[in-house]
């Protein structure tokens, strides 16, 4: 798991606005089923995902609108082998080919934005809390899946400052809401592109029946990342149980491989070393403000999913532990995933 960013409990007038156009925006991903795209075989999911703190509901921390602000990605699914699997791993089969192999390979394409400010409080400075900052990226995922271990392979390339439109982003929709946006974005970090290369691996799932419905799952993770925006190892422990999952499910999450299950449960513990972070440290070439970032950050989180009508809809609450030493506290934020 790589964590980027991720508060007051000042639950104000303009965070419960805020929560009730995020549950609009919520009902309108629900509903809305984007048209066909040729080159996605049917099978493969296109999956919308949002991260605000909004929807935290009081689980783990009452929602701010500060730190890891918000976030939105779209992430499409293919098959076949990717640019950089193909130069990595020529030997290796798509998934889903005639070839008979032991492990196989699809890849997909992410095309995302974060926001990062210090608070609620519509300030200028905020001497002791990060900096604004934002980024706007797209990154090729390749997975390589085998018999037993799972293992993602990532290349990520975006920018940050005025050109991540993170201030454009946040003022558009406190606009739309009739709120202030703060003057601070005028002392955002600066604009530069940035380079990032990351590594997930997970064991395929240990499983065991409860019954003839229920199953639980259990299965490390680990991962690393290393460019301009984040340098970190990581290491973790995921479970879930999942109801009515087929003989050959895969894990059962919205980003699992041939998930199964009807509806499930979910959580997991990660531990991170950090050796940088791009957003608290001052840029990647240090031209900006920097609060510094805490070598080891802890992540908790929960969640739940279900099937319906042909869509996976899955909500997950995400706690972290302070990212710099003077956080006032850990910060929640809430993930809301829907596969089409």
């Amino acid at each position: 798991m790589i964590l980027h960013g991720n508060i007051a409990d000042r639950w104000s007038t303009s965070s419960t606005i805020q929560r009730g156009s995020v549950w609009s925006l919520v009902l309108f991903l629900s509903v809305f089923r984007p048209a066909p795209i040729a080159c996605i075989e049917a099978q493969r999911p296109l999956v919308i995902e949002v991260d605000n703190d909004a929807l935290n509901v009081g689980l783990f921390g009452q929602p701010s609108d500060g730190e890891y602000t918000h976030g939105m990605r779209l992430i499409v699914s293919l098959r076949g082998k990717s640019p950089m699997g193909e130069w990595l791993f020529p030997a290796l089969a798509a998934c889903g080919s005639e070839t008979p192999t032991r492990a196989c390979q699809d890849w997909n394409i992410v095309v995302g934005q974060q926001i990062y400010t210090p608070g609620p409080v519509p300030r200028r400075l905020w001497p002791t809390r990060r900096p604004f900052a934002g980024w706007l990226g797209t990154s090729i995922q390749t997975g390589i899946h085998g018999e037993r271990v799972d293992h993602q392979v990532s290349l990520a390339v975006g920018v940050t400052g005025a050109a991540s439109l993170a201030e454009h982003a946040q003022r558009w929709f406190h606009d739309m809401l009739a709120e202030s946006t703060s003057p601070g974005w005028s002392e955002q970090l600066l604009s530069e592109p940035t380079l990032e290369l990351g590594y997930r691996g997970t064991l395929r799932p240990m499983r065991s029946r409860l019954g003839e419905r229920l199953t639980v799952n259990l299965r490390p993770v680990w991962g690393a990342a290393g460019g301009t925006v984040r340098t970190e190892v990581c290491a973790g422990l995921e479970a879930a149980l999942a109801l009515m999952t087929g003989a050959d499910g895969g894990w059962p999450s919205v980003r699992g491989e041939h998930p199964t299950a009807r509806a499930y449960v979910l959580g997991g513990i990660f531990t991170s070393w950090v050796g940088s972070d791009l957003f608290l440290d001052g840029g990647f070439l240090r031209h900006g403000r920097s609060v510094g970032h805490e070598d080891f950050v802890h992540v908790a989180e929960v969640g739940a999913g279900i099937q319906f009508q042909g869509r996976r809809i899955e909500w997950r609450v995400i706690r972290a532990s302070r990212l710099y030493a003077t956080q006032p506290e850990a910060h929640t934020y809430t993930t809301l995933s829907i596969a089409q």
